[in-house]
């Protein structure tokens, strides 16, 4: 593959990685090595042309990818630090709801949930981002609290997003006016 496209399958390789770490996090595990352990629990269940452009990573590639990878874990590490199980963690989720007498299919996957649906907000959602945060990060968040309020009739009470490259983290707390730009 030509410079570009490699570089894609790594971010998407990164991303992957990083997002296979937050769920050992939500599960109480904290990795000693996150990238082996990362790569373990990934491919418990990977498939398709990802693993094989995995597989066909040259040893430099790998090495960087390891680099990679673990210093995201880190930065995650440090923001999140335990998660508590009483806090009902739940990592990709995968959510669906339909609108329109079924002929709309809303879609999601929260990479983070706490807390439990009741009659009031008691959510909170987290979007974890191997990428620094931009406009993007934000529509992501709108989304997110239109689907679980739509689902649940009742909105969350926060969605945030992380970036595990920068550090960087968004806080939204969720209101009408949110709801009505999502």
């Amino acid at each position: 593959p030509g410079a570009d496209t490699l570089a894609s399958e790594l971010g998407r390789l990164r991303g992957v990685l990083v997002h296979q770490v937050l769920r050992l996090a939500s599960v109480g595990v904290t990795p000693e090595h996150p990238f082996v352990d990362a790569l373990a629990a990934w491919r418990l269940d990977a498939r398709g042309a990802l693993v094989a452009c995995f597989d066909q990573l040259s040893p430099d590639d790998r090495a960087r990818l390891e680099a990679d990878v673990s210093a995201h874990a880190v930065t995650l590490r440090r923001a999140l630090g335990d998660i508590p199980a009483s806090w009902m963690p739940r990592s990709a989720l995968r959510v669906s709801q339909r609108l329109a007498g079924g002929r709309v299919l809303l879609h999601d996957l929260v990479d983070l949930m706490v807390g439990t649906t009741s009659s009031v907000a008691s959510v909170a959602i987290l979007d974890v981002s191997t990428s620094p945060l931009g406009e993007d990060a934000e529509r992501a968040l709108r989304y997110h609290a239109l689907v679980q309020t739509l689902r649940t009739s009742v909105p969350p009470l926060r969605v945030s997003s992380f970036s595990s490259a920068t550090g960087e983290l968004w806080v939204r707390d969720v209101d009408d006016d949110l709801l009505t730009r999502a």
